[in-house]
């Protein structure tokens, strides 16, 4: 699903987000990859790695 504005978490919430946050990071190439329409992976990463 697209995210259509920023992401707000409850303080109960924060640590199950960082889990989940920590484990995208830890697969970015694979996530870059498997999204690469309609932008290549090139114009993709700098996106997710900021988010």
């Amino acid at each position: 699903m697209p995210a259509e504005d920023d992401l707000y978490a409850g303080a109960e919430d924060v640590p199950a987000v960082r889990h989940e946050v920590a484990l995208l990071r830890a697969r970015l190439e694979e996530v870059v990859h498997g999204t690469q329409r309609p932008r290549t992976v090139e114009e993709h990463r700098p996106e997710t790695e900021t988010r």
